[in-house]
């Protein structure tokens, strides 16, 4: 029984020790979408500006075709013809200028949800130091009237910062999603 109790006060204290701290938390989801961003801006900027099939416009269209009379369908002439229209080459580079802007606009629109994301996380670790702190103040009250108050209050940051959980993975797949969109 005695080595009961060691093995208990011996595992609780590497549980307190091993424990992550808000702050610690807080770094590693900070860590974690600056690894995210930067992913997504490489990719953005690895995508190419002119695509294969823009030069497949370029080829010339063949038709081919054959003259008879409506009596004798074997004979007669066959011709065939190809044309080549030279203003598909402002096309490809309408469509590099266009693939250029809106690699702009996606880098742009990253840098905005990292700087939404940096301010949710940080507005999600103030309330969870908020509702520690009233959780500490509950425990010292003695009126029930009060407790009922505080877990109410408690509720409300709970559900705030669900929220907030929510709008940051509504984040992560905006980026996901312009990182697919990049690649078209």
């Amino acid at each position: 029984m005695r080595y009961f109790w060691i093995l208990i006060l011996l595992s609780g204290i590497s549980f307190i020790y091993s424990a992550e701290t808000p702050e610690e938390n807080k770094e590693i989801e900070l860590n974690k979408l600056e690894e995210k961003i930067k992913t997504a801006k490489e990719i953005i900027r690895s995508q190419d500006n002119i695509k294969a099939s823009d030069f497949l416009q370029l080829l010339p269209s063949v038709s081919l075709s054959k003259r008879t009379e409506y009596q004798e369908p074997r004979k007669g002439e066959v011709y065939l013809g190809a044309s080549i229209n030279i203003s598909q080459i402002f096309s490809i580079n309408d469509r590099h200028t266009e693939r250029e802007v809106n690699k702009e606009k996606m880098l742009r629109r990253v840098d905005s949800i990292y700087y939404e994301m940096k301010k949710l996380i940080d507005r999600k670790y103030l309330l969870k130091t908020r509702v520690w702190k009233f959780t500490k103040i509950k425990s010292s009250m003695s009126s029930p009237v009060d407790i009922a108050a505080m877990d109410e209050k408690i509720d409300e940051s709970l559900i705030k910062i669900q929220e907030i959980e929510i709008d940051i993975e509504k984040a992560y797949s905006e980026i996901d999603y312009i990182i697919t969109d990049s690649g078209r």
